[in-house]
């Protein structure tokens, strides 16, 4: 078992972007990504050293073999499907910790003590990075979601993240917290 510095070393030389369809590094999700992407395996991740949050997590998934983790990933409930995320969360010492590698603005780890305090935070700093104003936390679906099949399309790993657990945030249980 690796430990989380270990994890963070390795995750730190992946940069954002994707492989188009002849294994070329794209440094940014471009009009080509919905044609040309297919979820890479953690080997091609480390090996190309680029992916989106989706394949940075399935590597993700491999370095935190023996953890308590789960995976989750998050879209609007509405018409607006708008930017999605994926993320890693592990509990320790009955703390939750949300992995972050690709969000390049919260790189890192954060601690929370519920799982419902980091769905909010989550949601919440997803909300504004995308300045989504006319949107709230309760426009929001966060599901659990198990391991996908590997060089799928985006609309097939879409489909996968969506038949997983649906988590609802709690925002008064938020509220209650803080005062």
């Amino acid at each position: 078992m690796k430990k989380i510095n270990e994890i963070q070393d390795i995750m730190h030389d992946i940069q954002y972007g994707y492989l188009n369809l002849n294994n070329e590094p794209i440094q940014e999700v471009d009009s080509k990504f919905d044609e040309e992407y297919r979820l890479q395996t953690p080997k091609e991740t480390l090996k190309y050293k680029v992916g989106v949050c989706w394949d940075q997590v399935e590597l993700e998934r491999v370095l935190f073999k023996g953890y308590d983790f789960k995976t989750y990933f998050i879209l609007y409930n509405s018409n607006f499907w708008g930017p999605t995320h994926t993320f890693l969360v592990y509990e320790d010492h009955n703390n939750y910790y949300w992995f972050e590698n690709s969000w390049f603005n919260y790189r890192g780890i954060h601690k929370y003590k519920t799982l419902n305090e980091l769905f909010y935070d989550i949601a919440s700093k997803h909300l504004k990075f995308h300045e989504l104003k006319n949107l709230g936390i309760n426009d929001i679906n966060i599901y659990e979601y198990s391991k996908p099949k590997y060089n799928i399309r985006p609309d097939e790993y879409l489909n996968h993240c969506q038949k997983g657990k649906l988590i609802k945030i709690n925002e008064k249980e938020n509220i209650n917290e803080k005062i």
